[in-house]
């Protein structure tokens, strides 16, 4: 009777051992399975980002060629605008003034306005038409000084300088000298000089109308 139950055991047991071991075998190929099944979706994320990164290189390129465009279009820009200054004509800003004086009046008109009152006014002496010095040279610009022990008449206007002795009839101007029409006079303590010698000072252009009386300088 024992035999039979340590019999009826042992086969129990070794059912139960061959069972228990199908049923290990069946879950690893489950994990198995289960293992292959959460990697496919890696592998898909993996071929993924290539697409990714390709896109990003195309996007890169996209800003380049538009870095590209912009730096064309600079320097179009430029390049028009140093067309415009070489096309642009140089302006003169020097504006042209006329002086009007006329003999025997004390007052000197500057482009037509009511005029400025001088200290001694033109006149002839020894058939030459004579002008004040320091009135004429101010207004063309010209800064005067007086050395009185050599009785010399100077004038400077940007880069020429002017010199003129009382009672001579020449003028130097930097180191060119002129001959005038006549010398340079003291009259009511004042310089005169010859009409001429504002040409040959500064070039300026000096007209004379006898009929009139008056001189007009232009400069």
């Amino acid at each position: 009777m024992n035999k039979r139950i340590i019999a009826t055991l042992l086969a129990l047991f070794v059912a139960l051992s061959c069972g228990a071991a199908a049923f290990a075998a069946n879950d690893t190929e489950a994990d198995a399975e289960v293992v292959e099944s959460t990697e496919e979706p890696a592998e898909t994320e993996d071929a993924g980002e290539p697409e990714k990164e390709d896109e990003e290189d195309e996007g890169d390129v996209d800003g380049d060629k538009a870095d590209e465009d912009a730096e064309a279009e600079d320097l179009t820009a430029i390049d028009e605008s140093e067309d415009e200054e070489k096309t642009e004509e140089p302006e003169d800003d020097k504006e042209e003034k006329t002086f009007i004086l006329t003999l025997g009046e004390n007052r000197i008109v500057t482009n037509g306005d009511s005029g400025k009152e001088l200290d001694v006014a033109p006149c002839i002496i020894d058939g030459k038409v004579m002008i004040p010095f320091r009135a004429v040279f101010e207004a063309l610009g010209a800064v005067i000084s007086w050395d009185a022990e050599t009785k010399t008449v100077f004038a400077v206007r940007t880069d020429s300088v002017i010199v003129l002795q009382i009672g001579q009839s020449v003028m130097y101007v930097n180191e060119g000298r002129f001959e005038l029409d006549a010398p340079t006079v003291i009259s009511n303590d004042r310089t005169l000089i010859s009409i001429d010698s504002v040409s040959k000072a500064f070039g300026s252009n000096v007209a004379y109308n006898e009929e009139e009386n008056s001189i007009t300088i232009t400069d």
